[in-house]
Order: C-alpha cells, then structure tokens, then sequence
C-alpha cells in the first residue's frame, strides 16, 4: 500500500469515528415511527426517543397525571413531566417541560425548574424547596398539573395553571404560568384563575382557542364554572351561561379548530359525584356565542381521559382506562355527533394502557402522539388514523 492511499485511509478512518462521535446517524426504517404509522394505519407504533438538552444530565421518568399539546410553530409536541438528575433526584412531581419531535424520534428537554425535594417537616417527611437560581431565573413551583397546560399560538408560549403538590407552601400552587419558547424563560402571570373562580382547584383543565385567542380554564364545580383569560388583553373574564356542564374533576379538554369550539369530556358528570367517578357526557362550548351545549354520551364513561381532536380527518379521538382490559380508544365524529370504538390487535400489539395518558394530534406530521404508564413503564406511541369504509 502506498503512502498517499494509507493516508486517504486514515483520514476517512478518522471522519468516521468523528461523525460518530459528534452526530446522530440517520434513523433506519424501523426507527422512524412516523413513516411506520403512515405505513400501517390505525396501529398504534411503539417509538423510544432520545433526550437532549438537560443541563446536568439525568433522566426521564413519566410521573403522569399531566398533559401533552401540540407546539404548531416548533411542530413537536410538548409535555410537562418530570426529570430527574443528581439534585432533582427524589422529586415526584412535573418539574420540565419536554418537547418530543416525532419524525426526528428524538426528545429535548426545553426547561427545568428551579426547585427539589428536601427533607423537612412536610406530608410525607419531606418539602419541596426553592433553589437560588429561583431568585434571577423564577420558575413554576413543581406539580401534577393534570390537564392546566396549553400551547398558544398567539405568543408561542406554553401556560401552565394550578396543579397538586402537598409539599409546597402553600401546598397545591394555584398560580398561573407563562413559559416563552422563544427565550425558554418562565414569567408568572398575575392574576391567575383562583383569583375569579376561588382556590382549591385540583384536577381542573385548561384549552386555547386560537380563533378567538382565549385560554377556557374549567372550574367544574358549581354555576360559574367557565372563566376565559385573553392572552391579547391579559386578563379574565367570567361569562355567564343558562347551562353549565356538571363533568368534574378530572375532565379533559380539547379543541376542534374546524368549529372553534372546546369539547369537554369526561368527569363524573351529572349523574355522578364530584371526585373519583367516571362519566359519560361530551359538552360543546362556543365561545363567540358563548353557550355550551350537551352531545351525544360515550359508550365508555371516563375519568382523566386522553383527548385530541385530528383536524385532517375530523374526529375526536379518545383513550379510556378500563378496569382489567385494554383502554377503549374512541373515536367521536362531530359531522354526526356519533360515537365508535377501535378494536385492540389479536396479535397483542402496541395499545395505550393505563389512566392519565397524555395525547396530541401533530398537524404537520399527521399522527396522533400519545404517552402511556408512568415510572421506568412508560411507553411512547405513534398512529396515523385513516377513516375506514
């Protein structure tokens, strides 16, 4: 071998090593959950991104009780969950927004907040404590936010409202929450929901009409329920309705860009009790004519379900935890207020499983985007839906 080609060797050698060092190989077929999806339509697809972004390093653990939405400027879907590193360590609580960008099979951690768990005369032995970085760089004190998150177009923001954590002071943060994408900085808007509908607000949701550019926060609980914060105004308003759904905790809601409307599903309905207990009732709320109107019922009552609205094909689709059987994955059609159901593979394939899974219909790709269990049992799922004759 001469001089000159061991030398072309080495150096291609070396560009190898650095590109695999310093790069991402292109993802193969297998690993590309969109185009999987697309190719088998109506199956859920099993996907495991990879995470970026931490600043000390760390990892993923789904907490659940919390909720996903669609970033339509970044085309990713968001989640608020929790992250854990050498000083996040211990924490059960949503402390980091997460995006995860389906076709690139890949997850970056967008921020964490500044707080952990310490030890401390707290329920359970323990506080949630305040680190200084807090004090140039504030951020949302840790919680289970459950369905109090929403991308708004409007300012590329997520909001984050009141959400459960025993361990703070107070305990269960009731304030309200505006995270800029832009700068990745957290700013805490004043006043937040409590401040019209009264505190002690747990399990609650929010939805953003981008249409008419307000942000529905839903009390269920009692007359005067409804209350809508205009992100171009900055500020609350509390209209009144002849009727009110009675869905209560728990309930999820979601938009269809196609009417502007918000659809709330789920809860114990008005048959059921306040906490705890599943229902039935799909409600419709207009907020140009400011009226919310009952639907048809599910064939499967709900508590804490996933809901995303796919504008492409529309339809609402829906994922209910069952006792001892797989989740009824729904599909509503608001062209006929009609109701019907997916069945699970026979092969036992990929399915959602569990309460509190987290779902987003992604506009640009076409795909609903669902995260299912909790702990080290998390599993990320991908499907293309295509109506079917």
């Amino acid at each position: 071998m001469n001089g000159t080609l061991a030398a072309i060797l080495v150096l291609l050698l070396c560009s190898s090593i650095a590109l695999a060092a310093d790069a991402t190989p292109p993802a193969s077929p297998t690993t590309q959950p969109v185009q999987a999806a697309k190719a088998s339509p109506n199956t859920w697809i099993a996907f495991s991104p990879s995470f970026h972004g931490a600043p000390r390093g760390g990892r993923y653990i789904a907490v659940g009780w919390n909720k996903m939405v669609y970033d339509a400027r970044g085309h990713r879907a968001i989640i608020m969950d929790r992250w854990k590193d050498d000083i996040r360590d211990m924490t059960i609580y949503a402390n980091a927004a997460i995006a995860i960008d389906v076709a690139a099979d890949r997850a970056d951690v967008l921020k964490l907040t500044n707080h952990k768990r310490a030890s401390g005369n707290g329920p359970g032995g323990y506080l949630t404590a305040t680190l200084p970085e807090n004090a140039t760089d504030p951020t949302p004190m840790d919680r289970h936010p459950y369905g109090c998150l929403v991308y708004c177009d409007f300012d590329n923001s997520i909001y984050l409202g009141p959400g459960a954590n025993r361990s703070a002071k107070p305990p269960h943060p009731q304030d309200f929450w505006r995270l800029d994408l832009a700068t990745r900085k957290w700013s805490l808007v004043d006043p937040g929901p409590e401040k019209v509908v009264g505190k002690g607000l747990l399990e609650r949701a929010m939805c953003y009409d981008s249409a008419n550019k307000v942000i529905l926060f839903y009390k269920s609980i009692g007359a005067g329920s409804t209350c809508l914060y205009d992100v171009v105004k900055r500020e609350w308003r509390q209209p009144k309705q002849a009727v009110e759904p009675a869905a209560g905790m728990s309930a999820a809601l979601e938009y269809d860009s196609k009417r502007q409307v918000i659809y709330l599903f789920g809860g114990p309905g008005s048959k059921g009790k306040e906490w705890n207990s599943p229902g039935a009732e799909l409600w419709r709320y207009s907020v140009k004519d400011n009226e919310w109107k009952q639907l048809a019922d599910s064939p499967v009552p709900a508590r804490a379900p996933a809901l995303a609205y796919d504008s492409a094909h529309d339809v609402l689709l829906v994922s209910v935890e069952r006792q001892n059987k797989p989740n009824a994955v729904l599909l509503y059609h608001p062209a006929d207020d009609k109701w019907t159901e997916m069945v699970p593979p026979a092969d036992g394939g990929p399915w959602p499983t569990g309460g509190w899974d987290t779902l987003c219909y992604d506009v640009t790709n076409n795909v609903f985007v669902l995260k299912a269990g909790v702990y080290d049992a998390q599993r990320w799922l991908v499907m293309h839906y295509q109506p079917t004759k």
